[in-house]
């Protein structure tokens, strides 16, 4: 049976590090609530800083990021946080510290479910991770993120690290990417790979530096990796819609929810498209909540321009699509792009239902 795979929401953290109004934040919250995200980490500081009446207070899912400072671990116990996750740098030959031991040990004394962010992981030898995994385990916390801050890892090298911390580590292990080389999706489908069952993601890849993509993620993990995570039905328009409420304007070829994915104009690309899907398109577009569209312009050859005139219910004979199919392109190139619709029923009748003689 495929396993579950956790995953550790960074949108609302984005949007609240971006200031965005009040009622957006809102907004977005209540569309990712309906998301099977196991967690939604904020910045305590940030959270704090809207100070406004929470409609979500107390709620089981979201995650107070915060300083390993007893201060912080009581303001976010008193905010109506139930999880937290302590940032915590490690000096190199440093050990754990009694400091540390202390902070967690508050913190528990909360009943607070408490994760570790191990932010410099990166940079630590494997010796030094197994030290410090080791070390966290003891003083019971839930789980140990591995936090790639600085964007150093590539998928073999994560991959090889997660095999041997799991092999070593009794605590359960998470996986914080970051993107700044594009890699973030690609390192935590590594991370996977070799056993890892919670990773962090946000809508679209949002973030200062970048994470790695929750589209691209959970479809990647349905169709790649011996894992499962719920799909939503109409997941590129849940997508768009918090991308919107934060500002950030996706491109339309964006992976997985780009509009103009499944756009398809060459004519001999069209003809195998209609035949068989599947060869040209890793998914069908309604997996997502899209659908496929037939672009009319210059490469359009007659099996596209067919097909779209049959959706308006227009037919033609051969002769006629012939004729139709030449003043297409020479419209588009013209104009210098495709045609829309209402573009292609008046080029029809200007040049179809108009003509004199017949063909």
């Amino acid at each position: 049976m495929d396993e579950v795979v956790l995953l550790r929401d960074q949108t609302l953290a984005e949007a609240a590090r971006l200031q965005v109004p009040w009622k957006q934040f809102i907004k977005i919250a209540k569309i990712l609530d309906g998301i099977p995200f196991d967690c939604y980490d904020i910045k305590l500081e940030d959270w704090l800083n809207y100070r406004q009446s929470i409609p979500f207070y107390g709620a089981k899912r979201w995650r107070a990021r915060i300083e390993a400072q007893y201060g912080q671990i009581e303001a976010a116990y008193q905010a109506g946080f139930r999880k937290i996750a302590i940032g915590y740098e490690h000096s190199p030959h440093g050990g754990l510290g009694k400091k540390m031991a202390a902070v967690v040990a508050f913190a528990k004394e909360r009943k607070l479910e408490t994760s570790v962010e191990i932010r410099n992981a990166s940079r630590l030898h494997m010796e030094e991770l197994l030290a410090v995994s080791s070390s966290f385990s003891a003083v019971a916390v839930e789980t140990i993120a591995y936090c790639d801050t600085e964007s150093r890892m590539d998928p073999f090298i994560t991959n090889a690290i997660f095999e041997k911390l799991l092999e070593h580590t009794d605590c359960p292990l998470e996986f914080h990417a970051h993107n700044k080389y594009g890699l973030a999706t690609a390192n935590s489908l590594a991370a996977l790979q070799a056993g890892a069952k919670r990773v962090t993601v946000a809508v679209g890849g949002v973030g200062g530096s970048g994470h790695a993509a929750y589209e691209e993620l959970t479809m990647a993990v349905n169709k790649l990796v011996n894992s499962v995570f719920p799909r939503l039905p109409n997941l590129a328009a849940v997508c768009h819609r918090v991308l919107a409420c934060i500002g950030v304007e996706e491109p339309l070829t964006k992976t997985i929810i780009g509009l103009d994915i499944f756009a398809h104009e060459s004519g001999i690309h069209v003809a195998g498209v209609l035949k068989q899907p599947e060869l040209y398109e890793p998914f069908s577009p309604e997996e997502v909540g899209l659908s496929r569209r037939l672009v009319i312009g210059k490469h359009s050859g007659k099996t596209s321009l067919a097909a779209t005139l049959q959706h308006a219910n227009i037919a033609m004979d051969e002769s006629q699509a012939e004729f139709f199919l030449a003043q297409v392109r020479q419209m588009a190139i013209r104009q210098k792009s495709p045609l829309t619709e209402e573009q292609l029923t008046k080029l029809y009748q200007d040049c179809v239902l108009r003509r004199v003689g017949g063909f």
